[in-house]
């Protein structure tokens, strides 16, 4: 008999990846138009021929001219083919401020904010604020590269051009750990802010999943949204 919850889970999965079909669609159509070296510039894709080769937290990802879709046999979970798609669709070439900004600062970021931070740094914090080097070996398992902004932050590649970086601050008797994820400031250039708080979520997700590889149990009993698409 299979768990309930888990059962819901798959359900609300299934659901949304049904809901993303449509803007599939949409976003595939729009790319279509706007030509393939172009939106190869501008994202920092590789196109070669009818293949355009796009990474994705360093995974390389296939889209198969002139739809922008997979090749046949080649399968990509729903949900990220739509983070592809948004962010070849945003992509606008601007260069990198290498300026690092919460998501507070992002345009019309203010308003989500504390939810941002519920999902995101906050579970950072309780799972790795009194574990500092956990939160750094996790770091380096997933291919971060350390940053000099703070003495535990981590710089990663969502896209070519849309980095992120994770940061935990240590507690002390005074102040409780604290976390963070962190954009360049140009990051609505490359995804919707919606798209954004996903793809920092995922990460986090990606960092708690590494820590529990490498052996360390994360404290924190936040969830994933059921919208981040990973």
């Amino acid at each position: 008999m299979s768990d309930p919850i888990e059962q819901r889970l798959r359900n609300a999965r299934e659901a949304w990846d049904q809901s993303l079909l449509r803007p599939i669609l949409d976003l595939r159509r729009s790319l279509q138009g706007k030509g393939a070296e172009r939106v190869a510039r501008q994202a920092g894709a590789e196109l070669q021929g009818a293949q355009f080769y796009l990474t994705h937290f360093g995974a390389r990802f296939v889209l198969e001219l002139p739809g922008f879709a997979p090749p046949e046999g080649i399968e990509i979970p729903t949900a990220t083919q739509a983070l592809l798609l948004y962010y070849l669709v945003t992509a606008d070439g601007a260069p990198l401020s290498e300026r690092w900004v919460g998501f507070r600062e992002l345009p019309g970021g203010s308003f989500y904010h504390e939810a941002f931070q519920g999902y995101a740094g906050n579970r950072l914090a309780a799972s790795f604020g009194n574990a500092l080097p956990a939160f750094e070996q996790a770091c380096r398992t997933l291919g971060g590269q350390k940053s000099s902004i703070a003495e535990t932050a981590f710089r990663f590649q969502a896209f070519p051009r849309l980095p992120l970086l994770a940061v935990v601050w240590a507690g002390d008797e005074e102040f409780a750990p604290r976390g963070a994820i962190l954009f360049d400031s140009t990051a609505c250039h490359y995804l919707p802010l919606d798209a954004c708080a996903i793809v920092g979520s995922s990460l986090v997700q990606r960092l708690i999943r590494a820590g529990e590889q490498l052996g360390k149990k994360p404290s924190s009993t936040s969830t994933t949204p059921l919208t981040a698409m990973e």
